[in-house]
C-alpha cells in the first residue's frame, strides 16, 4: 500500500476530515510554511501566480501586470528579512534570511489558494483587453494600445 493510501486509511479509521485538520494546524512561527502564509496575508490581494504559464502577476491598481522583475521573489525576501530581524539567535537569523528560505517561501506561496490562479480565470471576458480578464503577455498576440 502506498504512503498516501496508508495515510488516507489511517484518517478514515480515526474519522478525521483532512480539510479541518489542515485548517486547524499552525506551523511553527519561523518555519517556511509560516512565512509563506505571512507572504500570502500581506500580498494575497495584489499577487497571482499562474502555474500553467509559470508567471507571477501583480495588480497595479488598474490592471494585472506580468512580473518581469522578480517582484514576487523580492517581496518574499522582505518577509524573510523582517522575520530574521525578529529571531533571537544569530543562526536562526542567518537561516531565515538565506536564499534557500526565500525561495522556499516563494515556492510555497505559489500554491496557496488565495494566490494561485488558473488560465480560465484570466479569460473570463475575452472581449476585454488588458484587464483582469487577460493578463498582459497572454493576449492572443494582440499588441499596441492597452486602453479599453
Amino acid at each position: 500500500m502506498s504512503d498516501a493510501a496508508e495515510r488516507t486509511a489511517r484518517m478514515a479509521e480515526r474519522k478525521l476530515d483532512p480539510t479541518v485538520e489542515v485548517a486547524d494546524a499552525r506551523p511553527p512561527e519561523f518555519s517556511e510554511e509560516a512565512l509563506a502564509q505571512r507572504f500570502t496575508r500581506v500580498h494575497g490581494e495584489t499577487l497571482r501566480y499562474v502555474a500553467a504559464w509559470s508567471h507571477w502577476y501583480a495588480w497595479t491598481g488598474a490592471r494585472w501586470a506580468l512580473d518581469s522583475t522578480l517582484d514576487a521573489f523580492d517581496r518574499a525576501r522582505a518577509i524573510c528579512r523582517v522575520a530574521a530581524s525578529g529571531a533571537d539567535k544569530p543562526h536562526a537569523q542567518i537561516t531565515l534570511a538565506s536564499a534557500k528560505t526565500v525561495a522556499a517561501v516563494e515556492r510555497l506561496a505559489k500554491a496557496d489558494r488565495r494566490i494561485a490562479a488558473t488560465v480560465g480565470q484570466w479569460d473570463a471576458d475575452p472581449d476585454t483587453f488588458n484587464t483582469e480578464a487577460m493578463p498582459p503577455g497572454h493576449d492572443g498576440g494582440v499588441t499596441g494600445d492597452t486602453e479599453t
